[in-house]
């Protein structure tokens, strides 16, 4: 017996355009160890990850967090194709990529990283059995599943009440240089009341 994949209610966006809330990346902040170095979303968009790593990095961490994306949608962040932008090198990613651009993405900022490669992605990206065998040799070591279902507001959607709630199932995958095993599964943590707005 088969059944229908959950797609999202709205048209497919141009450029694969859809806004994450701040607030899913601040949970993954919480979870995880403090990132260091230089950070950088290649696939920024209005740059609600950009924001929510700069909030939580500390003054002495002398760390910092660049936005990229290949259309301007903020003066504060550079224009570039994430392919190009990924090849500069990094310490860490933490992006909500294309989707369907995101094993390429993955593999591009693997080898262009020294820490971890943090991708907020459908849960379906672990179906199929070319994509099992390809994760089964990637260092990926957490798999942060949300006990809500968290929204990606289409990008011209923005500031409209929306008509549909999440639909799809998103979950912060974490690949972190020199891990070699299982990937975990952990709960990613609750969102709180201050949270809600962003």
């Amino acid at each position: 017996m088969t059944t229908k994949a959950t797609r999202s209610p709205y048209e497919r966006v141009e450029s694969d355009f859809y806004v994450e809330p701040e607030s899913a990346t601040d949970r993954l902040l919480q979870a995880e160890r403090p990132f260091f170095g230089r950070i950088v979303d290649p696939c920024c968009g209005q740059g609600n990850v950009v924001r929510s790593v700069k909030r939580h990095l500390s003054p002495d961490s002398c760390a910092s967090c660049a936005g990229y994306d290949l259309v301007s949608r903020d003066p504060e962040f550079l224009v570039n194709d994430f392919r190009e932008t990924l090849a500069l090198g990094w310490s860490s990613v933490i992006s909500n990529p294309p989707y369907n651009q995101a094993q390429e993405f993955a593999e591009l900022a693997l080898k262009h990283t020294t820490d971890r490669v943090c991708l907020f992605l459908r849960i379906a990206f672990l179906e199929g059995r070319k994509r099992a065998e390809w994760l089964d040799k990637t260092p990926l070591a957490r798999i942060y599943l949300p006990a809500d279902r968290i929204s990606c507001t289409p990008g011209h959607l923005l500031g409209q009440k929306q008509r549909h709630g999440g639909t799809i199932f998103y979950a912060w995958f974490v690949w972190e240089h020199g891990h070699v095993g299982f990937s975990q599964n952990r709960r990613l943590p609750p969102l709180s009341h201050t949270d809600e707005a962003t």
